[in-house]
């Protein structure tokens, strides 16, 4: 390995379909996500960029990956280059013989370093952990469904400009109130089907950093609770529209707080327009016992 390098020699097991995507710079860019295995009973995902990812990548060959750059932290995945197929060694011979008579047979059985999709799946459970420069450089969001991922981050900007904080919520099935306003929580909810005392629910929108980037993340109630410190309904007395101040008070002393969070991201439309969503699942305030733990177990794994 040499500077997060490494050369590869391998089975091409499986070949996902072409994804095309908007990338921050507002360009095109295309992808194509591999999985490899060999004789070790390991997989590890590898994604091919631009005019690579719209070549013909048939599996069950052998492959000779040179200068692979790794993904960090704890979920290893592969971006690739330069690859060639059936490449004429004797190594890569022996390894196509071993997948014909056994590997092809055992590959449910494999470990798999990567997780599937790069963005894992279920609630977000075992998430990678990435740096906000990954999302692009890994087109997270961008497949049929969403992508999970862990990051430590700073809150840099909690956004109090906007008309929508919070919505007036029923109290059993979360769903909006109808013919409610900030002076009568009063209304009707059209699910239950009968009237109810609403309560509000926080919808914040925040810039979150890390060391690599920036990224705007949606927090909906439980974890707006958390990140706030109070109730939608105990801070919306504070809300003056002549005078905001002890309201923005509050807001400004939560704000460079450290986090670990655990956030789903999808692509969704919008007036007929794809953008990317970044949602909190759960965050933690940063535990830096834990968090050194971590970081010497990730340089342990580069030696």
């Amino acid at each position: 390995m040499d500077d997060n390098r490494v050369d590869i020699l391998a089975i091409l097991a499986t070949s996902s379909d072409v994804v095309t995507f908007t990338n921050k710079k507002g360009g095109e860019t295309t992808k194509r996500v591999l999985s490899f295995a060999d004789s070790s009973g390991v997989t590890i995902e590898g994604t091919v960029f631009g005019d690579k990812a719209k070549e013909n990548w048939p599996v069950d060959c052998t492959v000779a990956v040179k200068g692979a750059k790794v993904g960090s932290w704890n979920v290893k995945s592969l971006t690739l280059n330069d690859l060639e197929l059936h490449p004429d060694l004797p190594e890569a011979h022996e390894l196509q013989g071993w997948w014909q008579s056994q590997g092809k047979q055992q590959q449910a059985s494999f470990k798999a370093l990567s997780i599937a999709g790069a963005g894992g799946s279920g609630a977000g459970k075992g998430a990678q952990r990435i740096y906000y420069r990954e999302i692009d450089d890994k087109a997270l969001g961008q497949n049929q469904q969403p992508d999970y991922f862990t990051v430590r981050c700073r809150v840099s900007q909690i956004k109090t400009d906007g008309k929508t904080l919070w919505y007036i919520a029923c109290p059993e099935c979360k769903k909006k109130v109808q013919g409610t306003d900030e002076h009568n929580l009063e209304g009707s909810c059209e699910k239950c089907g009968k009237q109810v005392q609403g309560s509000r629910r926080w919808i914040i929108q925040a810039k979150c950093v890390d060391a690599t980037g920036k990224q705007m993340v949606s927090f909906f109630d439980d974890t707006g609770v958390q990140l706030i410190g109070k109730t939608a309904d105990e801070l919306a007395p504070l809300r003056d529209p002549e005078d905001s101040s002890a309201f923005d008070r509050h807001f400004a002393t939560k704000q460079f707080e450290c986090y670990v969070m655990r956030c789903r991201i999808a692509s969704e439309t919008y007036n007929e327009e794809a953008r990317l969503k970044t949602s909190c699942l759960k965050l933690d305030v940063c535990d830096w016992v834990t968090e050194g733990k971590t970081l010497l177990q990730e340089i342990a794994s580069l030696r």
